[in-house]
């Protein structure tokens, strides 16, 4: 069963869209690590996750998945240094900012997103 917030997802997906799964790519792995460790580097006490199919090193659509944890009044003490990094971000929400981009050919999508529960 789908919930209201999956149903409206799914409904901004294009129907021509397609999704391609590949085997584990390592050389996608270790890009993703030194994305985590650049992060990491100039931002110590920031809790990063590289999360998805490469960081499991498992079959997916071959792009990396990293997210920048933190509570969202934090966020100015991590935007600089994170657009540094990567640029302008494509997204600006209340609750997350997101940045797409290509490193050594791999997409990565990275997110500065609220942190909440027992993170």
């Amino acid at each position: 069963m789908l919930t209201k917030d999956e149903k409206k997802y799914l409904a901004k997906i294009s129907a021509s869209k397609r999704a391609s799964v590949k085997p584990f790519d390592p050389k996608a792995k270790e890009t993703g690590d030194l994305i985590v460790k650049k992060i990491e580097e100039k931002l110590p006490t920031a809790r990063v996750l590289f999360m998805g199919a490469t960081a499991l090193r498992i079959a997916g659509q071959d792009d990396i998945d990293i997210y920048v944890l933190a509570k969202q009044k934090n966020f100015d003490k991590y935007l600089p240094t994170l657009k540094k990094l990567f640029g302008k971000p494509k997204h600006t929400h209340k609750t997350f900012v997101e940045w797409k981009f290509e490193e050594n050919s791999y997409p990565v999508e990275l997110y500065l997103t609220e942190l909440t529960g027992t993170h």
